[in-house]
């Protein structure tokens, strides 16, 4: 080996390496991005009933009122379907008008008058999305959040291994000639 001269000797290995995690990156990525499209891994419907405070009722007032079922993974798009009011004493409810409620995304309710209910059960509906499209989502919202200069440290990695590449293959690079 002392005679020949440009040979690569084992930096050719570490190249190959970083070329094919570099690889497995990237086609892992893509096929997570397909996955995050596809309709099979996306909401399902579910519905509660009478939904109710069994301690101390769902208090329906200037204050709000999360939904139980909001601590779900994937909780979204809430449509309040039914109000009764059990505050007046009426074993089977009053219906209340659910134009004087308002709901958020998160599945936190509002009443919308000044008239206050000390009682109630609501019935709604939502979309929950399923364990692997979290998963997959959590996945790509973890890996969109790594910082930008990341490619300024794969630059100067891709900078180094060429250096390491040109003073190994250059016979007189290795040494100063002074």
């Amino acid at each position: 080996m002392i005679n020949k001269k440009g040979q690569l000797g084992g930096i050719t290995g570490i190249v190959f390496t970083v070329i094919f995690v570099a690889i497995l990156l990237v086609a892992g990525f893509l096929i997570m991005n397909e996955m995050q499209e596809t309709t099979s891994l996306s909401d399902s419907q579910y519905s509660v009933t009478n939904e109710t405070d069994a301690t101390t009722g769902i208090w329906l007032n200037h204050t709000t009122w999360t939904l139980a079922s909001a601590n779900e993974p994937g909780f979204n798009s809430p449509v309040i379907t039914a109000l009764f009011n059990y505050t007046d004493g009426v074993d089977a409810g009053t219906i209340l008008d659910l134009g004087n409620v308002t709901v958020t995304a998160g599945g936190v309710i509002e009443n919308g008058t000044v008239i206050q209910y000390q009682n109630v059960s609501i019935s709604y509906t939502y979309n929950r999305g399923e364990e692997a499209y979290i998963g997959v989502n959590d996945t790509i919202n973890a890996f969109s959040t790594i910082p930008t200069l990341l490619g300024l440290v794969i630059l100067i990695a891709m900078i180094g291994i060429v250096l390491a590449i040109i003073f190994s293959v250059i016979p007189g690079a290795k040494t100063s000639g002074a």
